[in-house]
């Protein structure tokens, strides 16, 4: 039972994806302008970024805890490896990587829109929701990771800490 409601999930949040992107592209219609052609070049590095990255993320949490990353497919353990060792949500991260490239790639500034909508939404509900019910799920372990691993942005270290 819990695999089918895992699949449902999942293909009704993927609906709801392809809606909101087709509804991007008839908003497109009604701007006036489109995205410079310029930042075209960034778009393909970004969606190779966020493929890569969902990918790498789903790779090390299926194989340190058997979960997918899916939505309705928690961990049965905390996993700290891969990019989980530099980000708590590489695969959210992602998504909003994707979402930025492709609106980039297609000149899309209601796609654009969009991909800020969903970090944003994506942000609160990791906050309000995800982590939470990780905490009780898993306690203190998560709670130590928490403070040891940013939410969406790599720490970027400057020269060696030994010094």
């Amino acid at each position: 039972m819990h695999k089918l409601r895992v699949i449902v999930l999942n293909v009704v949040l993927s609906a709801i994806a392809v809606a909101v992107t087709s509804t991007a592209f008839l908003l497109d219609r009604l701007i006036p302008f489109a995205l410079p052609q310029d930042l075209q070049v960034l778009a393909w590095p970004l969606l190779l970024g966020g493929a890569s990255l969902i990918l790498w993320a789903s790779m090390v949490l299926r194989k340190g805890s058997g979960a997918s990353g899916a939505p309705g497919d928690p961990t049965s353990r905390l996993v700290r490896e891969g990019p989980y060792a530099w980000i708590r949500n590489p695969i959210y991260a992602g998504d909003v990587l994707l979402l930025v490239g492709l609106a980039l790639y297609l000149g899309s500034p209601a796609l654009l829109l969009y991909a800020a909508l969903f970090a944003i939404g994506m942000d609160a509900f990791v906050r309000r929701v995800e982590e939470p019910y990780t905490e009780k799920r898993l306690g203190e372990e998560y709670v130590r990771y928490k403070a040891e691993v940013p939410r969406w942005f790599p720490h970027i270290r400057r020269g060696n800490d030994d010094e």
